[in-house]
């Protein structure tokens, strides 16, 4: 058995479970998927609310990262599932590969770290800023904010493009030729 004849072998996913067709079990899992991320919704809705009265704003900056994209994954993952055991047209197949599912869950990770990273940064940084009286700390939180949200976002790029099996080589390269340029660019605000 060659290697070409393991990796083309797709796993068969029975007509019926429980007495129910794949295609109708599929349709109740996304439904239960989208009560789950209604649920989900209000629950981080009321946490945002309980974080607001704490003194500290970190449990605040978590809530807002984890919220969104939390709700979105719970979809996500429904639909992968439903999409496990529906019956597809043919040529349709590919959706069911899990690359295109893993590039969702780096967005939805990237969104997430750039969303804590961004509200920990403006928060936290601005009051250590406030605190002098010099101007460039103040430059410096809002290069910081912007830095570091391109670069988790660049960072997922390049993971979702190696996910996707597309050569990542010339985005490295050209990753270095803007990093210099930003940094001669940035002597005068430094």
């Amino acid at each position: 058995m060659s290697l070409q004849t393991v990796v083309n072998v797709t796993p068969t996913v029975p007509s019926e479970v429980f007495g129910i067709s794949g295609n109708l079990l599929a349709v109740v899992i996304v439904i239960i998927g989208a009560a789950i991320g209604v649920a989900l919704f209000f629950v981080v809705g009321w946490l945002q609310k309980r974080a607001e009265t704490t003194e500290s704003k970190l449990d605040d900056i978590i809530i807002a990262a984890l919220g969104t994209p939390l709700v979105i994954a719970v979809l996500v993952i429904a639909i992968f599932l439903a999409l496990q055991i529906a019956t597809l047209p043919p040529g349709l197949e590919w959706i069911v590969e899990s690359k295109y599912f893993n590039a969702v869950y780096v967005i939805l990770g990237a969104w997430i770290v750039s969303s804590f990273a961004y509200d920990f940064i403006s928060i936290y940084g601005s009051r250590v800023a406030g605190r002098t009286e010099s101007d460039i700390d103040d430059r410096m939180i809002a290069l910081g904010l912007i830095v570091t949200k391109y670069i988790i976002w660049f960072v997922a790029f390049l993971f979702i493009l190696s996910i996707l099996e597309i050569d990542i080589t010339p985005f490295l390269a050209g990753a270095g030729i803007i990093g210099l340029a930003f940094a001669l660019a940035a002597q005068d605000i430094l």
